[in-house]
């Protein structure tokens, strides 16, 4: 490939216009033209925010139960320096921290259980002793 010497000007009109070697009845119409250069750029817009909403939906996978022992660190932090305070060794205060821990988690999850329970017993009983309407 030769590179050209001289003006602009002179390169620009020794490129030869292409609209001039296509025929007439071949050449695609400037509506069709634009509607294709508005159609690939938003199917890439479309395959970019598809990818992003996966990306993000997979990741919520990792972010949640990250931030939900994030929290619980947060919480229960106290309650473990309190223990070293006391003497306990480190080890020990991070094992009483989490028994604790469970031991409320546990008895939170029976009392709603529980009240789950009582809940449809007494709709149950109300439905029983309610006269019937006819």
């Amino acid at each position: 490939m030769e590179s050209w010497r001289g003006r602009p000007e002179q390169a620009r009109a020794a490129i030869p216009d292409p609209r001039e070697n296509i025929a007439e009845h071949n050449r695609v119409p400037g509506w069709l033209q634009t509607g294709a250069a508005w159609s690939w750029r938003l199917l890439l817009l479309a395959a970019a925010i598809y990818l992003i909403a996966r990306v993000i939906g997979m990741l919520s996978i990792v972010v949640v139960p990250c931030t939900a022992a994030l929290l619980l660190t947060a919480l229960l932090q106290p309650l473990t320096a309190r223990l070293r305070r006391t003497g306990l060794p480190s080890l020990a205060a991070t094992w009483c921290t989490m028994l604790i821990a469970a031991l409320v988690l546990g008895g939170m999850g029976t009392m709603a259980a529980l009240a789950w329970w009582l809940l449809r017993l007494v709709i149950r009983s109300l439905r029983r002793s309610a006269p019937a309407r006819g």
